[in-house]
């Protein structure tokens, strides 16, 4: 997968800043597609969502239970995002 079409329900960690290294799951984009919105359902919710730039986070895979909710624009709570990241499995 390309860095520069992360899609909606990407699992994504952080390789520049502060966070570098956290886990986030991309729930939207903004300023042209430039940015992706992250959460982590902890302490970044979907209420506020940490923008990063796209050239800032590598992907690592996709939840597809949770893109399939977001496309459909139905609810998503922040403890199934919570858990989708806790128990997705990264092999570096």
């Amino acid at each position: 997968m390309n860095n520069k079409t992360i899609e909606i329900g990407a699992l994504v960690i952080s390789n520049c800043g502060r966070d570098n290294g956290k886990k986030y799951l991309v729930v939207g984009y903004a300023e042209q597609s430039m940015f992706v919105l992250c959460c982590d359902g902890n302490y970044r919710k979907q209420t506020n969502p940490k923008k990063k730039r796209i050239k800032h986070v590598k992907v690592y895979g996709i939840v597809e239970s949770i893109q399939q909710k977001i496309q459909n624009n139905q609810k998503v709570f922040d403890s199934e995002i919570y858990s989708a990241i806790s128990s997705f499995e990264i092999d570096s």
